[in-house]
Parts: C-alpha cells; structure tokens; sequence
C-alpha cells in the first residue's frame, strides 16, 4: 500500500524489522544463548549419567566373624541370622575375642558400606550448570533482578531496580522493534481502510459489517493524510507511575480537590498522561 502523500514510497505486503545488525547480520539473543544451552544439555545428560550408575548403600559381612559367634543355641551365627537381626534392629553381635582366646580381628562382623562415589561428580555438575545459567544471564542481560529467580534479601530496593533497569537496557531494542510493528501494522492498516472505501469491490459488505453511522466516519476521513490519524504509541506504564499517580490522587483527596468519583474515574483510565491532565 503507498500512502496519499508519497509517490515513491510504499509499505510491504510483509512488516518485519531488526532493530539489531551486526556487518549486516541480525544479532540475535537466541544466537548468543545456543553454545550455553547446548553446554546445560550435555551437563544434564551427564547428571543422567552418574544418577543412573548410583549403586544404593550395602552391607560388608565378615564370614570368619559369624563362626567365632555362638547365640547359645548349640549353633554357630550364619549370615542370614546376622542380616535380618542387623535390618530389623540395627545391632550386630561379635566377639572381641576367639574361642582359644585370642584378640578377634573380624570382632565387628558387618559393616555399612557407604556409596558415596557419585556425590563429588554430581556436585561438580550441578556447578558448571548453575555457571553456564549465569553465562547465559551475562550474554542476554537478563540477570536475577529482572526474572526474580534469585533475589537477594539483604540488598538495597535501590539497587534490585538499578539491576533491573541495566536489564531492560539491554533488551530495549527488543521493546523498540515491537513498538515499531506495531506502529507501522497500524499505519498499514488505516491505508488499507482507505482503500477499501476507494477501490474494494465489497465496499457495500463492509458497510454493512460496520454499520452505517461508522461507514459515514470513514467517507469524511479517507482523503486524510496518515499523518492525520494521530497515530501513536506509548508504553503502558509501570507500577512505579501507578504509584505516584496514586500519591497524587491520594494528596488531591486530602486536600478535597476532587471528590471520590473523581478519583474512582482517574484510577479507571489507562493512559497516565491523560489521568495527570484530569487530576
């Protein structure tokens, strides 16, 4: 579509942008984000890995230390006896000494054995994990402030937000590029209505989709430029002006300047510009 007031110029069937080049590359986030997650990937198939060769904790049992035990039933102590007592009560009877009275070396005849080869490995990965997550905070500028993942409880309010802030600085191009699809869609779309008055075969359809008091709206406006349709577009505002819009519709109400439907239709409107101006 190409607009009343150009003759050179026209919008593409297609809107796209790019708000980021590099030597005439886009420079995606996505892009600096692959190496670290293939990294995450294979960190977590090995934490796959070593849980899947994890052997549960046993039990050492010293043969020649059950025959030197007699449980005074005529009948020497054989390591099935020895494993159900040790499982049911967690106690194991030995001997410190043999029967031709000599110090019994095997006087402790089972002992725990205590799987714990995989626990250093597992450490190690959950560290380069957490390390390649940070990685990925550095290259996109996302850190712990702007997802709230990890916030910390002894910092400043000041410096969560100064955190924040360096964070949508970093993806404001972001924010830019979609304010500009945006704009330009709508810019596109306002031509398009004109010419659907103009040249559409299904103008009368139209009209009767919109009604007729809306269709005589738009005869009075379809010779305007664009530049006449006031397009704009602000972004929505945070909880920081919420906030003073409300301090000063809370200091109006003290004051008795505005009444409380006053107030109640200020709080309604979305537009902070337009809620000062009725303040």
């Amino acid at each position: 579509v190409r607009p009343n007031s150009a003759n050179q110029f026209a919008f593409p069937n297609y809107i796209a942008t790019a708000p980021r080049m590099y030597k005439g590359v886009p420079e995606s986030l996505v892009r600096r984000m692959v190496p670290f997650a293939d990294l995450i990937q294979m960190t977590h198939l090995k934490i796959q890995q070593v849980v899947s060769r994890v052997v549960p904790d046993g039990v050492f049992i010293d043969a020649d230390g059950l025959n030197e035990v007699d449980l005074g039933e005529g009948g020497a102590y054989n390591p099935e006896d020895a494993l159900r007592l040790y499982f049911q009560t967690g106690s194991v009877v030995g001997r410190s000494y043999t029967q031709d009275g000599e110090f019994n070396n095997a006087r402790v005849p089972i002992t725990q054995l205590t799987a714990n080869s995989g626990n250093g490995k597992m450490q190690m990965l959950i560290s380069n994990y957490n390390h390649y997550l940070n990685m990925i905070r550095a290259v996109t500028g996302l850190n712990e402030a702007r997802d709230g993942s990890t916030p910390d409880p002894n910092s400043l309010v000041g410096i969560q937000k100064l955190a924040a802030l360096n964070s949508n600085t970093a993806t404001r191009h972001i924010l830019e590029g979609s304010l500009y699809l945006t704009r330009t869609l709508a810019e596109c779309l306002a031509i398009r209505t004109a010419d659907v008055l103009e040249y559409a075969d299904f103008k009368d359809e139209f009209a009767m989709q919109i009604g007729k008091y809306n269709m005589g709206l738009l005869e009075d406006i379809k010779n305007l430029y664009l530049y006449d349709f006031g397009i704009f577009i602000e972004v929505a505002p945070d909880e920081e002006q919420k906030q003073m819009l409300e301090q000063n519709i809370q200091m109006a109400l003290s004051q008795k300047d505005i009444s409380l439907e006053d107030a109640i239709d200020i709080r309604e409107l979305k537009n902070i510009k337009m809620a000062n101006q009725l303040l």
